[in-house]
């Protein structure tokens, strides 16, 4: 049974990986797509006052603005707009402030360079009085070209859901008959696997990889300094890339081949993640280390994974309920810690 749970973990990351979060950017206007979480809300009166005295004075208004990718929008979470992260800490900031404004303006698939362009073309109108401006971009940057690699479509087709549902049945086979009818399926996800571990490995992969990193050094800047032109006082804040995959490990019996998706997702993340943390300082803006607050959880934070009630798989990297909760509490301490004292 542990081997079929190894497997069955292992599938659910696959067929969604090469098309997640590559879809071109909805409208191309960061303005047209606009949802906000806004909540105006009085405090309970009586509310009992901290005994510490804050380090700074709480304003009574909070408003923010995200900005970025199809991570900033919720992709495929079941109810977008409360389950996003944006949404829940709008709510995790009511017991704080009198009145909350967050305003969404992700966009699935965005890169570096199509968020620069939007802001520049139509810049949402709440960026102009804002207080925090937050951003989730890079990974796209990577996976927008992930579909042209060397062996893309052969191991697109090679782990297709009907033939892990066919190695499933093999796996669990009881007459030797039906095993040896299914049998082909080891070989062919094995196949399948070595072409995507020798795509991971390629000189082609490690180009894009630093193409993308490269791309995004040279955007991040502009993109501050396009923000900072709109609104010189918000306090401008962009959040690392986590690995999607960390720990999967992918083992299969009688499958040779082992595809080992934390390391081939931890060798784009560290890269795209070098040019968000060493150009802050310089470019004036905020670093909120998700990539880390996910490493160290031990909780299941994004899609990629299986139900195996369904016997279907995912290598969806979007997170997804409880990552969302993760990323909100997170800004959520930073945004509050620095009144608490």
């Amino acid at each position: 049974m542990k081997k079929i749970l190894a497997l069955i973990l292992l599938c659910a990351l696959i067929p969604n990986f090469l098309l997640a979060c590559t879809q071109e950017s909805e409208e191309g206007e960061i303005a047209s797509s606009s949802t906000e979480e806004s909540i105006t809300e009085s405090k309970p009166e009586g509310e009992a006052e901290k005994s510490d005295a804050p380090t700074l004075t709480r304003p009574e208004e909070i408003s923010i603005v995200v900005l970025g990718d199809s991570i900033a929008r919720g992709a495929t979470l079941g109810d977008v707009e409360n389950d996003r992260y944006s949404a829940l800490l709008a709510e995790m900031l009511k017991k704080d402030y009198k009145a909350v404004s967050v305003a969404n303006y992700g966009i699935d698939g965005q890169t570096g360079a199509e968020l620069l362009e939007s802001i520049k073309a139509n810049p949402a109108k709440e960026l102009s009085d804002c207080d925090y401006i937050i951003i989730s971009i890079g990974g796209n940057n990577i996976l927008q070209f992930l579909n042209t690699l060397e062996g893309a479509e052969e191991f697109t087709s090679g782990i297709s859901p009907e033939i892990f549902a066919n190695y499933f049945r093999y796996i669990i086979a009881e007459t030797e008959e039906e095993k040896q009818s299914l049998a082909y399926t080891c070989e062919t996800i094995s196949n399948a696997f070595g072409m995507l571990n020798s795509a991971y490995a390629s000189e082609q992969f490690d180009a894009l990889i630093d193409s993308a990193s490269a791309k995004l050094r040279q955007e991040i800047p502009q993109i501050v300094s396009e923000l900072k032109s709109i609104n010189g006082n918000a306090e401008i804040i962009i959040q690392t890339v986590y690995n999607p995959y960390k720990d999967m490990i992918v083992k299969l019996t009688d499958v040779k081949e082992i595809l080992d998706m934390d390391k081939n997702g931890e060798s784009a993340v560290s890269r795209l993640n070098a040019p968000i943390k060493e150009l802050a300082e310089e470019n004036g803006y905020t670093v909120i280390d998700i990539y880390s607050v996910f490493e160290e959880s031990i909780k299941t934070l994004t899609f990629a994974g299986v139900d195996v009630t369904k016997a279907s798989f995912s290598l969806d990297p979007h997170p997804n309920e409880k990552g969302h909760a993760l990323i909100a509490e997170t800004y959520y301490k930073y945004l509050t810690e620095k009144y608490d004292g």
